[in-house]
């Protein structure tokens, strides 16, 4: 039994029967991508400049996320839409774009270092539970999507200079607004969650 059928198997059980399937969903995708993406980073010295080796080229663990969003995706959308969340159907409608672009670019093994924001999206659906899961979430927050993502995303930025600032539309100037997007929704969020913070210590 490959990955794929483990995944849709899971998928459909909690969205079909579980109550809190939100929850368990958004944590079983969050820890899958988070372990892989992180594990990259640790050990594979490709990792920060992976778009520049094909899918071919590069240890498997990479093509593993791609799978894992092609199920939950559409599970964000339908719930985020019915629940008039509009930064996550914001968020969900980039993340489609990007699977979309690198699937077509078949670069599907540059979308692991995105999904190392995923790490802290672990303790999200916890925050509630106790101080340790919000502390847990706000550390991890920052650190991943407000300083890593956006650092790597200057590296990307002046490596690909040439190619992303030209007058022909490619692969890394879709990139260049898909990222950019994606850094100013965590900008956003992280805004909120300061504001949220704040109003509880006073």
């Amino acid at each position: 039994m490959n990955i794929e059928t483990i995944l849709s198997i899971i998928f459909v059980y909690c969205f079909l029967y579980k109550k809190n399937r939100r929850d368990i969903i958004i944590t079983i995708k969050s820890l899958i991508t988070s372990i892989i993406s992180n594990y990259l980073l640790l050990t594979d010295d490709k990792f920060f400049k992976i778009y520049d080796y094909k899918e071919n080229e590069v240890n498997s663990l990479y093509l593993y996320p791609m799978k894992v969003f092609y199920f939950y995706i559409f599970f964000e959308i339908y719930d985020n839409l019915f629940q008039l969340r509009i930064d996550f159907t914001i968020h969900a409608i980039l993340v489609s774009l990007s699977m979309i672009l690198l699937k077509y670019y078949q670069l599907s093994h540059c979308l692991t270092i995105a999904v190392l924001m995923d790490t802290s999206s672990i303790f999200l659906v916890y925050v509630k539970e106790s101080f340790l899961y919000k502390i847990l979430f706000i550390s991890t927050f920052f650190i991943y999507r407000i300083i890593i993502f956006p650092l790597y995303s200057y590296m990307y930025f002046i490596n690909k200079y040439d190619k992303i600032v030209t007058y022909d539309i490619n692969f890394h100037t879709f990139s260049m607004i898909i990222i950019f997007s994606i850094t100013l929704l965590n900008i956003y969020w992280f805004h909120k969650i300061i504001i949220i913070v704040l109003k509880e210590f006073r």
